[in-house]
């Protein structure tokens, strides 16, 4: 028992037969292998009191960063580059083929200068803090740096740079009080997810991507291994914890609460591309992941146990609370699928009774089907996918 005289476990004051089924669902879930770091000890200290030298950390991989394919968007797939502009991607000749009759021919020949143009004026516009509205530094995203080349000649020009520091901003924007009161404020984390790594990208075919890049993603953090995704994390968080000012109402609070479900539905996206997981979750290394989920946990513990307090109206239909549930499941699936490390979610995120069973029946399944399927469930898929695995 703690000091408190509560039970140290996090169970519910629910009826027997839903404590029954939940412990079922729970015990269905576990992961019965080993987990990554225990065995690794295990072999060290096996090899200590055998007289052998200890084995050293694998080195951290550093993924080239090939672009996503300009015709179809796959990730990591652009390998052929057009040799006459240098800056469209293609992962095969068909889509090379394919773009080129939907208009590449009559861009190409001036391509290269265009998009160079296009990627300096972008990341300039972008670190004219003192001379523009946000409004004005942000509308360059909107669609200049869809496709790989433009997108690559501004991160020669230190699109990277801006991005780190646009996240800085943002959360000391919210942190210092600095928020306009109005709903026309822009937040760059909100255009970030959306438009460099992810939501906008368009291709030649005008079918939308609809997922991460995460070659873009990966390259940001290789950019600041330090502090980048540090930074990108609390500006997001910022983000959601505007809805729970009291200072927006009408309006302005449902402006900030699409701007939070944009972003935190761009988390779960994340998330779901293998490529930008390895890239977050340092796995790499057993130890660096377990530390950087253990941290993500505990940093979006506070946020998510207010939106869990919040008055009726300030999240709407529960969505960004159920966000950060989902997101936090798939975190733990991730670290599990990549690195075969168990992470205790409920624990870290101090989740009992009602908000335990949410996370559990709701967030871990709809986590794992994003997972498999790499897009959102829309409202029909989810009722499916959560009466099949409550056995409804």
């Amino acid at each position: 028992m703690s000091d408190n005289n509560e039970p140290d476990d996090d169970s519910e004051d629910l009826s027997s037969k839903e404590i029954d089924a939940i412990l079922v669902d729970c015990i269905q879930r576990i992961d019965i292998g080993k987990n990554g770091e225990k065995g690794r000890e295990q072999l060290m200290q096996a090899r200590r009191e055998a007289g052998l030298e200890e084995i050293g950390r694998p080195p951290e991989v550093q993924l080239p960063n090939i672009p996503a394919c300009d015709g179809c968007g796959n990730d990591y797939s652009g390998k052929l580059r057009c040799s006459r502009c240098e800056c469209s991607f293609y992962c095969s000749k068909d889509c090379q083929k394919a773009a080129w009759k939907q208009g590449h021919k009559h861009e190409c020949s001036s391509a290269k200068e265009r998009a160079q143009k296009v990627a300096k004026s972008v990341v300039d516009c972008l670190n004219e803090i003192d001379n523009l509205p946000p409004v004005a530094r942000v509308q360059g995203l909107t669609k200049n740096l869809d496709a790989s080349g433009p997108y690559m000649f501004a991160v020669e020009y230190g699109l990277l740079d801006s991005i780190r520091g646009c996240f800085i901003e943002d959360a000391n924007v919210v942190q210092n009080n600095l928020h306009p009161n109005d709903m026309f404020h822009v937040c760059f984390t909100h255009w970030i997810m959306m438009c460099l790594f992810r939501g906008q990208r368009v291709s030649r075919t005008n079918s939308s991507f609809g997922r991460v890049d995460g070659g873009r993603i990966q390259a940001y953090l290789q950019a600041f291994p330090n502090d980048g995704f540090e930074v990108w994390w609390h500006a997001s968080l910022q983000t959601a914890s505007l809805i729970l000012e009291d200072g927006f109402q009408g309006h302005e609070l449902f402006a900030h609460h699409q701007t939070a479900r944009d972003v935190w539905s761009g988390f779960a996206l994340t998330f779901a591309s293998k490529r930008a997981s390895e890239a977050i979750l340092l796995t790499h290394d057993p130890a660096k992941c377990r530390a950087r989920a253990t941290w993500m946990l505990t940093e979006l513990q506070p946020y998510l146990t207010k939106l869990s307090k919040a008055p009726e109206g300030r999240d709407y239909n529960d969505i960004i609370e159920g966000y950060f549930n989902q997101v936090s499941a798939m975190i733990v699936a991730q670290c599990r699928i990549l690195r075969n490390i168990d992470i205790n979610a409920p624990k870290l995120l101090k989740l009992k009774k009602l908000r335990l069973v949410m996370y559990r029946r709701i967030a871990v399944p709809l986590a794992e089907e994003l997972i498999r399927k790499k897009k959102l469930s829309d409202n029909s898929r989810a009722e499916v996918v959560l009466k099949k695995a409550n056995a409804m």
